[in-house]
């Protein structure tokens, strides 16, 4: 991953590391929206970045892998949070 993105892996390792820490420190029921503010926020800071000073260029660069991360850290938080709860509390589908 670092001989292709460079440096921009390190976005992966923060986001990873931040997320996690999250979830040790937060109370369970409400750490998904902790996380999902963080990880939005995050991907957007990097979207800027990218638009502000590579636009236009055809660049490898982090931020799709990242996308998937976003989306892959959110439905974690989310699964965490569910299997907390109550078995009574939860939708039979």
């Amino acid at each position: 991953m670092f001989y292709f993105f460079g440096w921009g892996t390190l976005h992966v390792c923060l986001q990873s590391l931040v997320v996690y820490l999250i979830m040790i420190f937060t109370p369970r029921e409400k750490q998904q929206v902790y996380i999902g503010f963080y990880v939005f926020v995050h991907l957007s800071y990097v979207h800027i970045e990218r638009v502000l000073y590579h636009f236009g260029s055809f660049d490898l660069e982090i931020s799709t892998n990242l996308m998937l991360l976003t989306l892959r850290l959110q439905a974690l938080a989310w699964s965490y949070t569910d299997g907390g709860r109550d078995e009574k509390d939860l939708t039979e589908r």
